[in-house]
This record gives C-alpha cells, structure tokens and sequence, in this order.
C-alpha cells in the first residue's frame, strides 16, 4: 500500500544520500528485511551518539552564537549537497538534526528523516504535478510560500526552515 510506498522511497532517498559522501546528511549504510510480508526492516545508518538537536536545545536553554554558528554551518552544508542533488527535505526542525557526538565542539550536525523528501523537479511548479494543498512537513518551520492554496516547494524552503532553527538554537 501507501505506506510500504513511502517507506521505500524515503530508503531510496537515504541510499542516494549515502553516495553523496557527507558527514552532514543521515544516509542509508544498508537496509534489510522485507517490508511486504514481514513487518520488520532494518535501515542501518551511522550513529548519531548526541541525540537530536531539539533535546540538547531543552536541556541547555540555548547555544552560545559560536555554537549556533557551527550547528548552522553544518545545516547549511548539508542542505548545499542535498540541493545540488535536485532533493528538497521539506521537513527542517530540531527533531531531525542529530548531532554526531555528545561534546558540542565536536559534534557535526546532521540532517535526518527524509520521510517527507521529494525530489525538486517532481514538486516545482514546472512539473505539470498538480501542488498539494496538504500541509508538507511542520507548520512552525513552513516558509511562506508552503502556505496557501498554491503550495511553491524549493531549496529557499528548506534555507527559511534552517533560519527558524537558528533562531531557536539562539533564543531557546
């Protein structure tokens, strides 16, 4: 069904993700099992050892600018790479950044859960693909340009997502 559909295709994302050679994007290392008759797969990724960015935000309140900074940076390579691979994520929040590793100077960040991804020449515009008026990924995070009843998804949507989060990891 619709669900075994999405599944797959979010694998499909994280394997394309896993060519792209980054540190900053959560890729599928191998994915196992089967999804039609057996209600059990297996993705294998890297570890991500410092939790996601929302729960380090909770607990600390808010980062230093030179942390922010640097978790920023990071976001913003990722998005560069899944970008240039014509891949929109569509869904940029503190839950789906994981970091790394515990210690903040040595944590990267890295875009996770590509669920709600969709490949940009699929969802433009230009695609001829009638735009959803369904709301794609989470409110708070939405650039204005997903609200509406003509829904416009590109890289900017995702760059104005990373500027709330950087406005969160500063403000708490």
């Amino acid at each position: 069904g619709a669900e075994e559909l999405a599944v797959l295709r979010e694998i499909g994302f994280m394997r394309k993700i896993c060519e792209l050679d980054t540190p900053h994007l959560l890729g599928a290392v191998a994915a196992f099992g089967r999804i039609f008759d057996v209600q059990r797969l297996c993705i294998v990724t890297p570890l991500c050892a410092g939790g996601d960015l929302f729960e380090r935000i909770a607990g600390m309140g808010r980062y230093t600018e030179r942390t922010a900074a640097a978790r920023f940076r990071d976001m913003m390579v990722g998005l560069q790479k899944l970008h240039s691979a014509g891949i929109l994520h569509r869904d940029i929040k503190p839950e789906n950044l994981l970091l790394s590793a515990r210690g903040d100077d040595e944590a990267v960040s890295v875009i996770a859960d590509f669920g709600l991804s969709d490949r940009e020449d699929e969802c433009g515009p230009e695609s001829g693909r009638p735009a959803s008026r369904q709301l794609v990924g989470t409110l708070a995070y939405n650039a204005p340009e997903h609200l509406g009843r003509h829904p416009v998804w590109s890289p900017a949507g995702d760059v104005w997502s990373a500027g709330v989060v950087l406005f969160i990891m500063l403000g708490g």
